[in-house]
């Protein structure tokens, strides 16, 4: 256990990041927007409806967004509770076995592989990194430590052309990207690979991440230290395995990374 937050850098061999809303973020005007219950969003509903189109016959787009978002939240829900990893694809196939049942399985298999195909593309084009996360992951390598990402993501062939896009290709040794392993953090299974990835051991290891249950409780469940990065200073949710240093951006990092 850390005697305080300044020490949280002290003894570690290797720093693992998540990815989303920690090393990237989508910026939302690169996607189209849609309406939904009176809020603009950015989607790529629109975009993966008209490749849809023909299987969907009279359907208007705003079924087809309410059946996309009814899938997407069932499978929220169901990750969330098994921490098993439901792929891109797997979630584009289930979005059109909803509406569009009448379908034959092998043409709706093989569009369920396009869909998901684009949207991964929109979503990668999307996307910005996080101010200073180039800065910071170069800086903990020059200390001579170990760097990997641990992600929660439906798709793991999307990562390297995320990464190329936001300019942090070759900042990370190791990818663990939970469609891989068919498991989501905060199950330790996925810590565990990680930590064997990097050849390191749990209490030598940082998990830095957004996420409070997936990152936090997740890592700290696992015996690693932790790095909330937390911009709207709520409070942790859980009653144990509290973050060992808390930030509200990532950027802040560098400091304590300093001061080690």
């Amino acid at each position: 256990m850390i005697a305080s937050q300044a020490d949280v850098f002290a003894g570690i061999e290797a720093v693992f990041f998540d990815l989303f809303d920690t090393l990237v973020r989508v910026d939302g005007s690169r996607l189209p927007s849609v309406e939904w219950k009176g809020q603009h969003v950015p989607s790529t509903a629109p975009v993966l409806f008209s490749e849809a189109k023909d299987l969907l016959g009279d359907l208007s787009f705003d079924q087809y967004l309410a059946g996309a978002i009814e899938v997407s939240r069932e499978i929220g829900a169901e990750k969330t509770a098994s921490t098993v990893e439901i792929s891109t694809n797997q979630r584009m196939t289930r979005i059109l076995e909803r509406v569009a049942p009448d379908v034959d399985d092998a043409i709706r298999n093989a569009r369920a592989e396009i869909l998901a195909e684009r949207h991964m593309r929109m979503l990668a084009d999307s996307l910005v990194a996080v101010e200073g996360a180039r800065d910071l992951l170069e800086a903990v390598r020059e200390r001579g430590l170990r760097v990997a990402l641990i992600s929660n993501f439906e798709c793991t062939e999307a990562v390297p052309w995320i990464l190329e896009g936001t300019d942090l290709e070759g900042t990370l040794e190791e990818l663990i990207v939970s469609e891989d392993l068919g498991i989501c953090k905060p199950d330790e299974r996925i810590f565990q690979t990680a930590l064997r990835s990097l050849d390191t051991q749990a209490e030598n290891a940082l998990h830095v991440g957004d996420s409070a249950r997936a990152d936090i409780w997740g890592g700290g469940r696992a015996g690693m230290r932790t790095a909330w990065i937390n911009p709207k200073d709520a409070p942790f949710p859980f009653e144990d395995h509290l973050p060992s240093l808390t930030v509200r951006r990532l950027a802040a990092l560098r400091a304590w990374l300093s001061g080690a």
